[in-house]
């Protein structure tokens, strides 16, 4: 399975840790919503000017809805394993 949930071209498996960490931002842009990623330079360590991507609610919402689905049908295929292992016995 894809441990790399991405939204978007987003990242959202480390979401929260990065939050966390302070390393990235919600932000509101007029009426639109984006993601501010911190980024710093490779050879001095230096902070740099932010990386900026669009992040849409809808998509979210349909990410999550896909997840969702993804969950019940794991959770049918391990019902359908155990009634296996129940019906051997």
């Amino acid at each position: 399975m894809d441990e790399q949930q991405q939204v978007q071209g987003i990242n959202i498996s480390d979401y929260l840790t990065k939050k966390e960490k302070g390393l990235i931002d919600v932000v509101k842009l007029g009426k639109d919503y984006a993601i501010s990623f911190k980024r710093f330079n490779p050879e001095t360590g230096e902070e740099v000017a932010p990386r900026i991507a669009g992040i849409s609610l809808v998509n979210l919402e349909g990410a999550k809805v896909n997840l969702q689905n993804q969950i019940r049908n794991i959770d049918i295929m391990i019902a359908d394993l155990k009634s296996l292992d129940k019906s051997n016995n």
